[in-house]
């Protein structure tokens, strides 16, 4: 099958984008010239240059982002800080109206302008890279936990397995920190500060379709 459109939807991550999503991108072959790439990349704060990094790893395959939109949504990198409640819902709404305007520009092919990475950009991805993935040796799982397996089902790369009933990590974490956010537990810790803060995830999304999705995907 030729696909002549691809979207890549994703999080900001250290003002670049998630490990996943480079490999991702890292392994795809392009049989069709004019593939119409577009991406809508998720962030809390100051914006980095997430499209940036993926327009590169585009030009690496002769192909470019044609379309890409940053959305600012809720902060919830529940190891780095807690949760900001201040203005969640208008935030939410917002979210939901850019998505709605982005789908009909990408519904007409429209274009976007990409910028260029600078090089505190590169600084800043470099610290995720280096010294925030597969660094799960000192995740904490308290006695909360009940071995229920949602932490297991849902990590996209298949990095918890579940021995004796308890979690454990196997090192190749990418820090997408789901596990934490969906634990109905609150029983997995990525450092000790998490166990005081706040859980979130999009209202939007129930637990069975993370759990499709990444069937599917694997599938």
């Amino acid at each position: 099958m030729i696909v002549k459109k691809l979207g890549l939807c994703s999080q900001l991550f250290f003002w670049g984008l998630p490990r996943i999503v480079e490999n991702f991108i890292r392994e795809l072959e392009f049989a069709h010239t004019t593939v119409y790439v577009f991406s809508v990349v998720t962030c809390a704060g100051l914006p980095g240059a997430p499209l940036e990094f993926l327009d590169n790893s585009l030009k690496r395959k002769s192909q470019k982002l044609s379309y890409g939109k940053v959305i600012h949504t809720v902060a919830n990198n529940i190891m780095e800080y807690d949760l900001n409640k201040k203005n969640m819902n208008e935030k939410l709404l917002k979210m939901k109206r850019l998505s709605l305007e982005f789908s009909k520009d990408i519904k007409k092919s429209e274009k976007t302008s990409i910028g260029r990475i600078l090089p505190h950009h590169y600084a800043f991805h470099w610290l995720y890279l280096n010294h925030r993935v597969d660094k799960d040796e000192n995740f904490l799982v308290t006695k909360t936990c009940t071995g229920c397996g949602t932490c297991s089902k849902i990590c996209p790369l298949n990095n918890i397995v579940l021995e004796n009933g308890t979690p454990s990590f196997r090192g190749h974490c990418d820090v997408c920190v789901a596990c934490m956010q969906w634990c109905p537990q609150k029983a997995i810790h990525g450092n000790k500060r998490v166990k005081n803060r706040t859980q979130f995830h999009n209202p939007d999304i129930r637990l069975s379709e993370m759990f499709y999705r990444k069937k599917s995907t694997i599938n």
